[in-house]
């Protein structure tokens, strides 16, 4: 617990805004499969994410603003998250509502060699069209599974550099852990980027304004006990 406390007093004091953790990344096609977009008009505005994580699962709730930057031309993007980011790490139960309105998504292969990590092997993607300045919200919810090691401990695992394809920097990220109101002792090792806040109800909270680059991925890290 001491660990977990000096790191986030470490944090209040040296804090440089400059992470965020999510799963969405604009995309482009090429053929029947895609890669990451590097240059578009197409802004991120807000990421707001909640995590719902148990013992073998994590249900997760994200949404999205973005906007066209663009004035006086309307863009059209693939936007995705992976299928799976390992052997164990898959995503399940995927559904996409823009506006308020249940798209349709599917599978496209991994364009490799054209800058996507190459442990991501397929997306599911989806189309976004925006007419000139226009914004639109983005929700999804899906399930992922957590890890275990032999020891018990459980990973949550974010690819956090997915994005960077945006365009402009993010004004405004929040991610909200619910762990079920585990202790502070349970998260060992320290999560791979500190938390803003721990509400002693098992409540993880990172916030983040103005970002653009990406520094390591988030990891979860935490050890279910009983009294």
């Amino acid at each position: 617990m001491k660990k977990f406390w000096a790191g986030v007093l470490i944090l209040l004091f040296l804090i440089t805004p400059v992470k965020s953790f999510a799963m969405h990344a604009p995309l482009e096609a090429k053929g029947k499969s895609v890669y990451l977009l590097d240059n578009n008009d197409i802004s991120l505005v807000s990421y707001l994410a909640f995590l719902r994580v148990r013992t073998g699962f994590s249900s997760i709730n994200t949404s999205l603003v973005i906007k066209n930057q663009s004035a006086q031309e309307p863009a059209t993007a693939l936007m995705g998250i992976p299928t799976a980011l390992d052997s164990v790490t898959t995503i399940r139960d995927l559904s996409v509502i823009i506006d308020g309105k249940t798209v349709k998504f599917y599978e496209r292969n991994t364009l490799q060699n054209n800058g996507t990590p190459t442990n991501i092997n397929k997306w599911y993607v989806w189309e976004v069209s925006l007419e000139a300045g226009e914004s639109k919200v983005i929700e999804c919810a899906f399930t992922i599974d957590n890890k275990t090691d032999l020891d018990g401990t459980k990973t949550i695992d974010f690819p956090v550099r997915l994005l960077e394809g945006w365009a402009g920097k993010i004004e405004n990220v929040q991610i909200i852990a619910d762990l079920d109101f585990y202790p502070p002792y349970v998260f060992e090792p320290n999560s791979s980027i500190i938390p803003m806040e721990y509400d002693r109800d098992g409540r993880l909270t990172w916030r983040f304004r103005d970002v653009n680059t990406f520094a390591s991925n988030l990891n979860i890290y935490f050890r279910p006990i009983e009294n």
